[in-house]
């Protein structure tokens, strides 16, 4: 039956084949199983509170990535798996989320909303559904030939290679590789010797060494390697003999109400030893002088508190700010830390506290303030079982607000989408059929049901609550390993369903960046593949591809990178006299995008 209804003798494949090749196909885009929640619950950014559910997305990215598969597999009968887009999730983020929250302040102010009645992801998953549903419509109707042939190849190119380099880049910052300076914008962190660096680095140089290998599954492999060794690190590092002269160091920074609050001291001998030394920062000079009193609560390890006075000391110090003027320091000398296992910080303000500038009880450093400020000791959470006895994907499901989305300043981002997953699909089916040998006659056959399956999953992952689902281009690995038929996608969609019940393992990967650090680089990496496609030749077609190559990184947005090019192509056509070379829809592109700057951008910042 297997036989006859997906054509394996006709493919000159047969089972055994079609199932290895599913499995080669999940071990290379199971990444995205780490990578999704990470990014949409804005984890993979350190965002706090989180943005989508985290055990949601993730359960959301294996049910879309598994139903989406299947209806590929069974309708199109493709050997292409589907899951939700690398780049699609990025725009989501930090272009989509960020329109919709500006639509609900805006609302909020007008008073048609009440604060919290309304989140902005729900908005943007609005808008991938919406997006979705049109990409079905240009399917069904065959809409999508215009809509493929208005951008030039150069474009679509550009944007690939855009996206890749923004990819790259925050997987170096995630990565803490690069990092923010006020003078320079960014700079390199030169601690090689911190536990964050030497996980991603080792994660990077080994993934980069299988994929020159061709190792199917390389960049997985990585994130698995570079899992094992953040565990291995976690334990062993606490063990490990220090120099006596290594550097111990509290440092907390607490911004709130105006002022912002720190409290730094270091050691190199005995806790205590050095004051802390407490800095008060206003915004802006002060019109009145405010008064804060600082506490330090000090106590043993693990020492349980069943009341407010659960501490074994208690160290107090009042500082001022006075009017007109601005850092407010004080020296407090707290010797009792050298008897402490545990701190924690209370601030009060004429008698009141302050929960903003409050802190729980944190461990007093006993290691390097190398090690113990890393991601690894702060951010690393160990899984404490291994299955998910109940994966559920209530907190995103069908939590889509369609009305919204279809407000005129969300309007640019459904359409970006839509372009989006449109080429997104249309390289895929292109690349991989070639590489499948499936193009007959320099036609793909049932290209439509193709291209439906690919929409009917997009408005599946949106319903389930995650962004763009997509045709992957790590199919190709399953079509090197023999795939050639929808059998591949199906055994690959099984696969994904299996992943659901590993929960806690994926909680602990999307934890720590710099695992899945080196997954981004790599990724980016492969994406600038496109570099070559764009005509360097004609600067016409050049210039706006590489605006908006460097626009995507530099601009930090998806949205304003695709801005500054699709904006100026048919300008600059024009007055190259290649106007006649711009199809009417990329003026009309244009001229969206004109209306996104001064409409949204400038309202938004």
């Amino acid at each position: 039956m297997l036989d006859r209804f997906f054509g394996l003798s006709e493919h000159g494949t047969n089972v055994r084949t079609e199932l290895l090749a599913g499995l080669t196909t999940f071990l290379t885009m199971a990444y995205i199983i780490f990578v999704q929640p990470a990014v949409l619950s804005g984890r993979m950014f350190g965002i706090r509170p989180e943005i989508m559910d985290f055990q949601s997305v993730t359960v959301a990215t294996c049910v879309s990535a598994a139903v989406a598969s299947a209806i590929m597999a069974l309708y199109a009968r493709y050997p292409i798996a589907q899951a939700p887009g690398m780049g699609e999730n990025f725009f989501f983020v930090f272009s989509a989320v960020p329109a919709a929250a500006a639509l609900v302040a805006r609302e909020i102010a007008a008073g048609r909303l009440q604060p919290g009645e309304v989140e902005p992801w729900r908005i943007a998953l609005g808008v991938v559904f919406i997006s979705g549903v049109l990409f079905l419509l240009l399917s069904l109707f065959g809409v999508r030939e215009m809509l493929m042939e208005a951008i030039s190849p150069s474009m679509r190119n550009g944007i690939a290679v855009g996206i890749g380099l923004f990819i790259a880049f925050i997987g170096l910052q995630n990565a803490n590789l690069v990092l923010k300076d006020p003078g320079t914008a960014v700079r390199l962190n030169c601690q090689f010797l911190s536990p964050d660096l030497i996980v991603f680095f080792f994660g990077l140089l080994l993934t980069a060494g299988l994929q020159a290998l061709r190792v199917r599954g390389s960049v997985l492999w990585g994130i698995v390697a570079a899992t094992l060794l953040a565990v291995g690190l976690k334990f062993v590092l606490p063990l490990l003999p220090y120099p006596a002269g290594s550097l111990k160091t509290i440092e907390e920074q607490m911004p709130g109400s105006g002022l912002g609050l720190s409290l730094e001291t270091s050691w190199t001998t005995q806790p205590g030893s050095q004051p802390v030394v407490v800095t008060i920062t206003p915004a802006a000079p002060l019109e009145s002088p405010r008064k804060l009193t600082i506490e330090l609560l000090l106590r043993r390890r693990g020492k349980v508190v069943d009341d407010a006075a659960g501490y074994d000391h208690r160290v107090a110090q009042e500082v001022t700010v006075a009017a007109g003027r601005f850092p407010a320091h004080a020296l407090v000398s707290v010797p009792e830390l050298a008897d402490a296992g545990e701190y924690a910080v209370n601030v009060l303000e004429e008698g009141q506290p302050r929960l903003e500038w409050s802190r729980p009880w944190t461990a007093v450093p006993q290691l390097p303030a190398l090690v113990t400020q890393s991601m690894l000791m702060q951010r690393f959470s160990l899984a404490d079982r291994l299955f998910s006895p109940r994966p559920s994907m209530e907190a995103t499901f069908l939590k889509m607000d369609l009305i919204r989305a279809c407000h005129w300043t969300m309007i640019p981002f459904i359409v970006i989408f839509l372009f989006m997953v449109v080429f997104d699909t249309l390289g895929t089916l292109t690349g991989v059929s070639e590489r499948a040998g499936l193009i007959r006659d320099n036609r793909l056959p049932r290209v439509r049901q193709a291209f439906m399956s690919d929409a009917l999953g997009t408005v599946v992952g949106a319903a389930c609550g995650t962004s763009t689902v997509t045709s992957f281009i790590e199919s190709a690995a399953g079509v090197e390993q023999g795939g050639r038929t929808g059998l591949m996608a199906l055994s690959t969609a099984v696969l994904f369903l299996v992943a659901l019940f590993f929960g806690p393992i994926i909680a602990m990967v999307g934890s720590y960046p710099p695992i899945t650090a080196p997954a981004l680089v790599i990724i980016g990496s492969l994406m600038m593949q496109g570099v070559g496609k764009i005509d360097l030749n004609n600067f016409a077609e050049a210039i706006p591809a590489y605006l908006v190559v460097i626009g995507i990184p530099l601009t930090y947005s998806i949205a304003d990178g695709l801005a500054l090019g699709f904006i100026s192509y048919p300008v600059v056509k024009l007055i190259a006299g290649q106007g006649r070379d711009v199809k009417w829809l990329m003026y009309v592109m244009a001229a969206v995008l004109v209306v996104y700057f001064v409409a949204i951008r400038a309202q938004t910042g």
